[in-house]
């Protein structure tokens, strides 16, 4: 993924957990079915991240980085 790309999914990611935060504030703005879509995106979202985390070459990464 090239970095403007990149950029813009951040870009997107940030601006859809604002908008999910002002659903979830509102009493019955979602079906169980929507909650249900949410939380396994949550779940598929979090099991890429845990391998992303636990990587050879991140952890090489960071361990470089805290070095300097």
């Amino acid at each position: 993924m090239d970095q403007l790309k990149k950029e813009q999914v951040l870009d997107l990611f940030g601006g859809l957990v604002v908008e999910l935060e002002s659903l979830f504030r509102r009493p019955d703005s979602l079906t169980d079915d929507e909650k249900l879509f949410i939380e396994n995106r949550l779940l598929f979202l979090q099991m890429e991240y845990s391998r992303w985390v636990m990587r050879p070459d991140h952890n090489r990464k960071q361990i470089a980085t805290s070095c300097t």
